[in-house]
């Protein structure tokens, strides 16, 4: 793997389930900057990207990590480690489309969510699917 993780556990969910990302945990002093210049953070983020768009929508609670591109953290770094422990365990999965469908009648589904995180800047994404293509817009 591009990562070196191909020996790491795998994680039963992409990411933790009460964890909250916030600008809060961007480095704070010398130690974390250091720590934190060697590590693959954005291309790791643009690679989940990728995967998320193409062909596994399991990974966009995920795409918050995309938030702290600019300044990532130790705990950032840790929840894409996970993300990518994910996939490792979930490589085989996919999406399966078969059956005759007909896509003036297949209905459109939308899926929307917002938050503030720790700042005043409001994040909202909404993501439209059918069986033939999808949307994604953010403001």
């Amino acid at each position: 793997m591009r990562f070196s993780m191909e020996n790491s556990k795998p994680s039963p969910t992409p990411m933790e389930v009460n964890l909250k990302l916030s600008e809060s945990m961007c480095p704070q002093d010398e130690t974390e900057l250091t720590y934190m210049v060697d590590k693959p953070y954005r291309f790791v983020v643009a690679s989940i990207t990728y995967l998320m768009i193409s062909t596994r929508p399991d990974l966009a609670y995920t795409q918050q990590l995309s938030q702290f591109l600019t300044n990532p953290g130790p705990t950032h770094w840790e929840a894409a480690k996970r993300a990518l422990r994910y996939i490792g365990g979930t490589i085989d999965y996919g999406l399966v489309l078969g059956g005759e469908h007909n896509v003036f009648t297949t209905p459109l589904h939308a899926f929307a969510d917002s938050d503030y995180v720790d700042t005043r800047r409001c994040v909202f994404v909404t993501f439209y699917c059918n069986l033939r293509s999808r949307r994604h817009y953010a403001a």
